[in-house]
C-alpha cells in the first residue's frame, strides 16, 4: 500500500508529538508499505532515510485554503490518507482515517480568535464525520464527543491511546537534577504546570489557588512550563494582582531532554485544565514518578485513574486544598507515584503505532 501522513505538524507540540512518535514507531514496526510524508522535506529527512518512505513538499499553512484546494493534487498516486488533525483536504478523492483528539473548538468556540474560526472548525468536522473510512480517537471521553456532537456511529470509532516517551521514566540521579537547577537557575520546591497555556488550561485558576497557599505559608514556588510571550505576560500581570509575582516562575523554550528533570525536582504537578482529548503532561508526570491535581471533567480522569486528585476545575479553593494535601502527606505521595506507575503501562507509542498499523490493515487491504 501506499499511505500518505500529513507530517506538516510534526514539530508541533501536542498533535506534533503524537505525529512524530507515530511516524517513528510505525515505520519501526511496518516495512512492507510505502509511507508518503507530506511536509517540510528539512523537517522529515531523517525520516526520507528508510527505504520505504517517500517526501513529498507540502507547505501550505494548517486551515489555510492552500490545504483545501491546492496540495491535495498532490496525493493522487496515493491509496488512502491519515491526518492527524480534522483539517482533512476536501477534494482529495480517496480514502481518509483521521485522528481526533479533541473537539475544544466546537465545545469551547469562546477560545477561538474570531468567529470565522468557530464556523471552519464546525464545516470540517462534520465533512471529516461524512468522509473518514475510519476515526481514530485518544481516549474514550473523544470518541463520545465525536459521537456526541458529530453525530457518528460508535463502531466507525476507534480509541487508540497516546504514549509517553522512555525518556520521562529513567532515573535522574541528583548530579543531573543538580545540573538542571542551575543551569536554569531553579533553587527552590516548586509546583509544576507544563501547557501551552492556552485559556482553557485555567492557570488563572491556577494562580488564585497558589495565591491562597501562599496565605498559608507553603514554601513551594509555583514554575509554569511553557506558552507564548503574550499570554506568559498576561498571567505574570494576573499573578502581580494577587501579590505572587515573585514567587510565580515562567520557562519558555526548554529542550526536550531537560523537560523529565523538570518533572521530577518539582512535589508536584497541577493540571487544572477545562478540557482535554488526552493531556499528554498528565502520562509524563505520571512516568516521572510525580503526583499530580488535575481537573475531574473531559478525559483527564480516565487518563490518571487513581494516580492523582480530580478536583471541579474553577474551584480555587478546592484546588489549592488538593495541592496541599499532597506536599503535606509523604505516604499519600508515595502511593499515587507507585498508582502512576502502574497506570502509565497503558500508554505506549508501540502500542499506539501497533494498533493504528491494524486500523490501516483491517480497512484497507
Amino acid at each position: 500500500m501506499n499511505i500518505a501522513i500529513d507530517a506538516r505538524m510534526i514539530l508541533h507540540s501536542g498533535i506534533g508529538t503524537y505525529t512524530r512518535n507515530l511516524v517513528t514507531n510505525i515505520l519501526d514496526i511496518d516495512k512492507s508499505n510505502t509511507y508518503i510524508l507530506l511536509g517540510k522535506k528539512e523537517e522529515l529527512s531523517k525520516y526520507a532515510k528508510k527505504r520505504n518512505v517517500c517526501v513529498k513538499e507540502f507547505h501550505s499553512p494548517i486551515y489555510s485554503i492552500s490545504e483545501q484546494a491546492i496540495e491535495p493534487l498532490k496525493l493522487w498516486n496515493t491509496e488512502f490518507l491519515h491526518c492527524p488533525h480534522y483539517n482533512i483536504p476536501v477534494i482529495y478523492e480517496g480514502e481518509m482515517i483521521v485522528t481526533v483528539h479533541d473537539l475544544i473548538h466546537l465545545i469551547f468556540p469562546q477560545f477561538l480568535k474570531h468567529r470565522a474560526a468557530y464556523f471552519y472548525a464546525k464545516s470540517l468536522f462534520k465533512l471529516m464525520a461524512i468522509r473518514t473510512k475510519k476515526i481514530i480517537a485518544v481516549s474514550e471521553n473523544t470518541k463520545a464527543d465525536i459521537v456526541n456532537y458529530l453525530g457518528v456511529k460508535e463502531d466507525k470509532v476507534v480509541v487508540i491511546y497516546n504514549g509517553v516517551s522512555e525518556i520521562f521514566k529513567k532515573d535522574a540521579p541528583q548530579e543531573e537534577c543538580a545540573k538542571l537547577r542551575h543551569k536554569l537557575n531553579l533553587h527552590a520546591k516548586y509546583i509544576l504546570n507544563v501547557s501551552n497555556m492556552k485559556k482553557h488550561k485555567n492557570i488563572e485558576i491556577l494562580i488564585e489557588a497558589y495565591s491562597k497557599l501562599r496565605k498559608k505559608g507553603i514554601e513551594q514556588k509555583l514554575l509554569l512550563v511553557g506558552g507564548k510571550k503574550e499570554r506568559v505576560e498576561e498571567l505574570q500581570i494576573y499573578a502581580e494582582q494577587l501579590n505572587v509575582a515573585e514567587d510565580v516562575i515562567s520557562l519558555q523554550n526548554i529542550d526536550f531532554e531537560d523537560l523529565p528533570l523538570l518533572y521530577k525536582i518539582c512535589d508536584v504537578f497541577v493540571f487544572p485544565s477545562l478540557y482535554e482529548g488526552f493531556g499528554l503532561p498528565l502520562v509524563e508526570a505520571m512516568a516521572s514518578r510525580v503526583p499530580i491535581v488535575t481537573s475531574n471533567v473531559s478525559s483527564m480522569p480516565e487518563v490518571v485513574g487513581n494516580a492523582g486528585i480530580t478536583v471541579e476545575p474553577n474551584d480555587a479553593d478546592s484546588l489549592a486544598e488538593a495541592i496541599e494535601k499532597i506536599i503535606s502527606d509523604s505516604k499519600l505521595r508515595e502511593n499515587m507515584i507507585k498508582i502512576g506507575i502502574k497506570q502509565i503501562e497503558k500508554f505506549k507509542w508501540q502500542n499506539t503505532a501497533k494498533k493504528t498499523l491494524e486500523v490501516y490493515k483491517e480497512e484497507f487491504v
